[in-house]
């Protein structure tokens, strides 16, 4: 087992929220974001250890972005997402699957409006209209099967999979509570919880 992984767990997603990197912060009006997962004030590497006292891998990690803000001129705006396979005008994946060196995105395109940026923040969820779609016929970003769950659920917000030698251990987050006459049927209202992380 994972000792004491509650509280490890939470220590371990606050790492990965607040040692984000931002880079490439001038004036222009498309910017990136870059993301490091660290733990132990060290970067994390697929296929090695946390350290010799805690001999877990990472297998994959995924988390969708959204309602992503900047600070700029001492105010807080939205953003746009360019539209690729990683992301869409307002929701990104950021994550990576150990196995498949090609699965893989840590970085963030980002329009800014004008000025220096000074923060930046985000949720980590799917909003509400993209959470329950046909998985069959989404954009790229939602074309991942790692992160869903059902129609009714919807998709995981994140997803975290270590191992070790003998063991394999998950933490997955999405909303609870999502009301549809079948696990084939999408919500028409919010579930329950959402479980945002922000």
């Amino acid at each position: 087992m994972l000792n004491n992984y509650s509280s490890w767990i939470r220590i371990f997603l606050c790492v990965f929220v607040y040692c984000s990197v931002l880079t490439a912060c001038d004036e222009s009006s498309s910017q990136n974001v870059n993301f490091v997962l660290y733990a132990n004030d060290k970067p994390v590497v697929c296929d090695q250890s946390f350290d010799k006292t805690l001999p877990w891998r990472l297998d994959q990690v995924w988390m969708y972005l959204s309602n992503i803000q900047v600070k700029t001129n001492e105010e807080w705006n939205t953003v746009s997402l360019s539209d690729n396979q990683w992301q869409n005008r307002g929701t990104g994946l950021i994550g990576q699957y150990c196995r498949d060196s090609n699965d893989k995105n840590w970085q963030l395109a980002i329009g800014v409006t004008k000025g220096k940026v000074q923060a930046f923040r985000f949720s980590i969820a799917v909003p509400f209209p993209e959470n329950h779609q046909n998985p069959l016929t989404a954009e790229k970003i939602f074309d991942n099967s790692n992160m869903f769950w059902t129609w009714q659920q919807g998709y995981k917000s994140l997803r975290l999979d270590l191992s070790n030698d003998t063991d394999a251990w998950a933490y997955h987050i999405g909303a609870i509570g999502c009301k549809s006459p079948s696990v084939m049927r999408a919500p028409t209202h919010e579930c329950r919880q959402t479980n945002k992380q922000c």
